[in-house]
Order: C-alpha cells, then sequence, then structure tokens
C-alpha cells in the first residue's frame, strides 16, 4: 500500500521474475534451523515441565509416608546406616528409569501407598527406589526388596499404564517381604501352611523362570506359578491380590479351605502390626463376616 493508500499501484508479484536458487536455499535454511531451535525449546520445556512434576510428586510422598523417593543412578539406590555395596548383589542389574517414566511410576506408588494407615510405611523401610530396566538372574524383574528399601522397574516397553498398573503391585507385592520379617516367627508359621514336600527354588532367576509355568491348582494353597516358587513369594502373592483383587481372593477363600486360612494368616499378620488394618480389610471384603468362617 503507498502513503497515500492506494492499493493499486502496489503489485503483490512481479510476473516473470525468478527467484535466484542461492537464496531459495538460505530461506529454506532459515526455516529449518527456525523450525529445529523451536522444537528443541519445546523439548526442553517439556523436560522441565516432566521435571518439577516429578519433583512435585516425589515431595508430596516423602512428607505424607515420611520415606525417601529415589530415582537416577541406581548407584545411589541405598539409605544409612547402609552402605552402597549393601545396595548390590549377584545377577542383579538396574538401569536408569526414563524421567517420564519414573513420574507414571510415582502415580502408581503413590495410589499403593494410599492403600496403608499413616506412617506404617515408614515403620518398615526407609525409601522406594525407581529404575527402569531391572534384570535378577538374566531375567527381567518388576521389583525387588532391599535391606529398608524396594526397588520398582519402569522400563519403557511397557507403555503408560503397563507402569503405573505394574508399580502399584510392585509396592504392594515388595513390602509384604517386609511385613514377614517383622515377627521371626511368622515366616516358620507360614511354612507350615505349604504342602509337604513341595519343590521350592532359592534364586531369583529361577523364581521367574518358573513364573511362566501352568498355574498350581488352588488345593494346593498357591494363587500362581509365581507364588509357587518360594515361602516369601507365596506371602508376596497373597498380600498383593489381598490389596488389587480382594474381590477375586475372598471368592477362592470361600470354596478353598486352604486359600482360606492363609488368607486368615496374611490378614492377621498385618493386623498384629498395625490395627487399623482390621478396618481396612474389613472395607476390602476380607474380614471373616464378609468370607465366612
Amino acid at each position: 500500500m503507498t502513503a497515500g493508500g492506494d492499493s493499486s499501484e502496489l503489485p503483490l508479484r512481479r510476473p516473470g521474475r525468478r527467484v535466484d536458487w542461492r537464496v531459495r536455499a538460505t530461506i529454506a535454511a532459515i526455516f529449518l534451523i527456525a523450525g529445529v531451535a523451536v522444537l528443541v525449546w519445546q523439548q526442553r520445556n517439556d523436560r522441565e515441565v516432566v521435571r518439577q512434576h516429578v519433583l512435585e510428586l516425589a515431595h508430596r510422598v516423602e512428607q505424607t509416608h515420611g520415606i525417601r523417593i529415589g530415582y537416577g543412578s541406581p548407584a545411589d539406590f541405598w539409605t544409612p546406616p547402609f552402605k552402597a555395596e549393601d545396595a548390590t548383589a549377584p545377577g542383579l542389574e538396574r538401569r536408569p528409569a526414563e524421567l517420564a517414566n519414573v513420574a507414571i511410576a510415582l502415580d502408581g506408588v503413590e495410589t499403593a501407598l494410599g492403600q496403608y494407615p499413616p506412617r506404617f510405611v515408614a515403620r518398615l523401610i526407609h525409601a522406594i527406589f525407581i529404575c527402569g530396566e531391572l534384570r535378577m538372574g538374566g531375567m527381567e524383574a518388576g521389583g525387588t526388596a532391599g535391606p529398608a528399601w524396594i526397588i520398582v522397574a519402569a522400563p519403557s516397553d511397557l507403555g503408560v499404564e503397563g507402569i503405573r498398573s505394574g508399580s502399584l503391585l510392585d509396592v504392594h507385592h515388595e513390602l509384604s517381604s517386609f511385613v514377614l520379617r517383622v515377627n521371626p516367627a511368622t515366616r516358620a508359621e507360614w511354612s507350615e501352611l505349604a504342602p509337604a514336600g513341595w519343590n521350592f527354588v532359592d534364586d531369583a532367576g529361577g523364581a521367574l523362570r518358573r513364573a511362566d509355568a501352568s498355574q498350581p491348582s488352588p488345593d494346593t494353597g498357591f494363587l500362581s506359578a509365581y507364588g509357587a516358587t518360594n515361602l516369601e513369594n507365596d506371602f508376596n502373592v497373597y498380600a498383593e491380590k489381598m490389596f488389587t483383587e480382594p474381590h477375586e481372593l475372598a471368592q477362592l477363600a470361600r470354596t478353598h479351605p486352604l486359600i482360606h486360612r492363609k488368607l486368615d494368616f496374611v490378614r492377621a499378620t498385618y493386623v498384629a502390626i498395625d490395627p487399623d488394618f482390621a478396618e481396612r480389610f474389613r472395607r476390602l471384603g476380607l474380614d471373616g463376616d464378609s468370607i465366612g468362617e
């Protein structure tokens, strides 16, 4: 448009004029560089948003439950009075988790911890650590328990829902190992409910390999092939299902006396540590009145 406001004197394009190829290349390069810069800025901005979300979520869990939440280098997966060498074991392999996966896993962790009485978790463990891929004895694992902490695996190949649901299950599963340790007599009493002469597995890799075996008969009292690998895994699976599949477990208990006895035993073990669990299990439909004595 001209200064006088008459737009008819200014052509939109001069027909017949060719733009030099070098000019075209320069313009294209400018746009490419600008596009890459915007993409990099967006990625950095997204990472910062995720980082802040993880920090806030971890802080909330720490303040609510009185434990440490850790991620990043697995070499730091330990808490005093233990030392770094206490966090290692033969055949144990851990890789750092992607920050986005830590956020997903923490959502599952927080949901699981919400099922426990206040400060109960801090009485048993000092920390929950989140790693990426976790291997034990060469086999992929969902989690493991250390001297005073648990590790939850959040590998990318699980996807969003797989990481979230897996983390939730792993918290119940691994935390129950510490419940089992509170009273030294508990393990011996629990062993009396196992079938006589059952062939258990000692090493983690062997237990994970047997997890894909056919399901044992409910009459054995085992809830899964993995639960049938050793006494601790058996207790872990009962605890996991009590918190995540209570109705299905209650139904099994009504029709299989040994499962009923073992469910009663695990429930009583939790209640002995914190009586508040009696009401929590009642709400889950796992008390004697709900199942039937």
